[in-house]
Order: C-alpha cells, then structure tokens, then sequence
C-alpha cells in the first residue's frame, strides 16, 4: 500500500530532511504574439 503523507513525513523528520516539498518550479511566460 502506497505510504501516506504523514508516514512520509515522519520518516523524513527521523532523517533530519526539514526540507519543504519543493514547489513547482515557476514557468516562464509564455510569450504572446
């Protein structure tokens, strides 16, 4: 079974990773013609 979030981030915490998720990278705009 898929792990949820909160196992996740418990695991992640045990390792140390206080990291956020990375936000999606901000795409360029899109140049209009």
């Amino acid at each position: 079974r898929p792990p949820c979030p909160d196992d996740v981030e418990a695991a992640a915490k045990k390792k140390g990773a206080k990291k956020p998720a990375p936000a999606k990278p901000a795409a360029p705009p899109a140049k209009k013609p």
